[in-house]
């Protein structure tokens, strides 16, 4: 048997498909921004004076970029708890209102 979603449902299954997709959007933006500030802060270490000469510089290269990668990687995961997170509240906050309100209806009922 198939269940039917009434209005609000259907409008909450929307709003919760914009959030995930916004909030997404936002952190995934935010963690490469990050990256890039990562790479750029650690890159400024590294001794540019002897860059063009020879390779010394070459594993303190690719130690920025790994830990602009890590950086992305650890924000991005982050993100994806941020976005989600909150629908999953949402949804269980809004089913035990509608819970309770049914409930304190049903109190207030005459008896049959």
């Amino acid at each position: 048997m198939r269940a039917r979603l009434n209005r609000w449902q259907r409008i909450g299954i929307v709003l919760s498909v914009l959030w995930a997709v916004g909030a997404w959007s936002y952190f995934e933006i935010a963690a490469s921004r990050a990256a890039e500030k990562a790479y750029a802060s650690y890159y400024d270490l590294c001794p540019r004076e002897r860059m063009g000469r020879n390779l010394d510089a070459m594993p303190c290269l690719e130690q920025a970029e790994e830990l602009s990668h890590t950086t992305f990687d650890e924000r991005s995961a982050r993100g994806w708890a941020l976005a989600l997170y909150p629908i999953l509240i949402a949804w269980v906050l809004v089913y035990i209102v509608v819970w309770a309100t049914r409930w304190i209806r049903r109190g207030f009922r005459p008896a049959a």
